[in-house]
C-alpha cells in the first residue's frame, strides 16, 4: 500500500518543502491539486515542471494524479466551456507523467436545504464522454470522484456502466461514501475493479440533521476506521495509492490551531502504517 500528500492545503510549500514532508513521513506520491502549489497551475512554465519531475522522482516521488476542479452537470455548452481547461489539463499530466484527472459530478451542497441546480444526466454522461475522449489522446484516465449527488460507489458503478469507457476510472473519497450510508465493503463490492485512487481523512456527522456531509476532524479522532479501510483495500487486491487530502483551506473546522498541514501529515503516516501492520496481523491469523 503506497501512500500520496495532496497539495490542496500546501499553498505556499516549495516543491523543496513538499519533498522533505512527504519523504520524512514516508510518502511515496505527491497529488497535485490544480491551483494549490504554484507548480500546480496549468499555466506553470513546462520547462520548470520538468524541473519539477526530476527533484520528486528523484526523492522517490511519483505524481499520482491532477486534481482539477471541473464538476459536470450536463448544461448547455458544457462541452464547450471545459475543452480549453482540459486541454491544458491533459498537457500539465503527460508533463508530470501521470495517468489520472480528477474531476467532479454534480452539486456542491452541504445541506439538505441548500438551493441546488438541476443535473441533467444524459447530457452529463455526453459530457464525461467528451473529457474521457481527451485524455484519451494522450493515453490518460479520467477519475470521476465519489461526491454531491455522485457520492456512492452504487451510482458511480451505473454511470461507468453505461458510460462505456474504459479509461473513465474511480476516485474514492471514503468520507463521501459514508456520508451517504455506504459501508466501506458495500463500495469496494460496486468500484472495487474500477477503484484508481483513494482519499483518506476523517470526521463525524453533524449533529444538525440537514447537513449532508460530515464535520471533518483530525486523523483518529472521527469515525472513520482507519484499520478496517486499509484491510477492505488489501483484501480487494487495491494497489494504488491512499492519499491525504488535507481540507484545511476552506473547511472551517480544520482552520484551528493543532489542525496544520504537518500535524495531520504526521498522524495520517502514524494511522496508515499502524492500519497496515493491523491488517498483515489479521492475514496471519487466517
Amino acid at each position: 500500500m503506497r501512500t500520496a500528500l495532496n497539495t490542496l492545503s500546501l499553498e505556499n510549500w516549495s516543491v523543496e518543502d513538499v519533498i522533505t514532508a512527504a519523504v520524512n513521513h514516508g510518502f511515496s506520491g505527491v497529488e497535485l491539486r490544480g491551483d494549490s502549489v504554484d507548480f500546480s497551475y496549468t499555466d506553470y512554465p513546462r520547462s520548470k515542471r520538468r524541473e519539477v519531475l526530476l527533484k520528486l522522482n528523484a526523492a522517490g516521488l511519483a505524481v499520482t494524479n491532477i486534481g482539477s476542479s471541473i464538476c459536470l452537470m450536463g448544461e448547455p455548452d458544457e462541452r464547450q466551456n471545459i475543452s480549453a481547461s482540459l486541454e491544458k489539463l491533459v498537457q500539465m499530466a503527460a508533463d508530470y507523467k501521470t495517468k489520472g484527472i480528477r474531476l467532479f459530478l454534480g452539486n456542491f451542497a452541504d445541506r439538505i436545504d441548500q438551493p441546488t441546480r438541476a443535473v441533467h444526466y444524459e447530457e452529463l454522461l455526453q459530457s464525461l464522454d467528451y473529457a474521457c475522449g481527451i485524455a484519451a489522446k494522450e493515453g490518460l484516465e479520467i477519475w470521476v470522484e465519489t461526491h454531491n449527488e455522485f457520492a456512492s460507489g452504487r451510482i458511480l458503478k451505473l454511470v461507468l456502466s453505461q458510460l462505456g469507457r474504459g479509461n473513465c476510472r474511480v476516485l474514492w473519497d471514503i468520507i463521501h461514501t459514508l456520508e451517504c450510508n455506504e459501508r466501506v465493503d458495500e463500495t469496494l463490492d460496486y468500484i472495487g475493479p474500477v477503484c484508481a485512487h483513494v482519499h483518506l481523512s476523517d470526521g463525524v456527522p453533524f449533529q444538525d440533521p440537514l447537513y449532508k456531509r460530515w464535520k471533518y476532524t483530525m486523523i483518529g479522532e472521527g469515525r472513520i476506521s482507519y484499520p478496517e479501510v486499509i484491510h477492505a483495500l488489501q483484501r480487494n487486491g487495491y494497489d494504488g495509492f491512499v492519499s491525504l487530502e488535507w481540507e484545511r483551506r476552506w473547511k472551517p473546522e480544520l482552520m484551528g490551531a493543532g489542525c496544520e498541514p504537518e500535524v495531520a501529515i504526521r498522524r495520517f503516516s502514524q494511522a496508515v502504517n499502524l492500519a497496515l501492520a493491523d491488517s498483515k496481523k489479521r492475514s496471519e491469523e487466517l
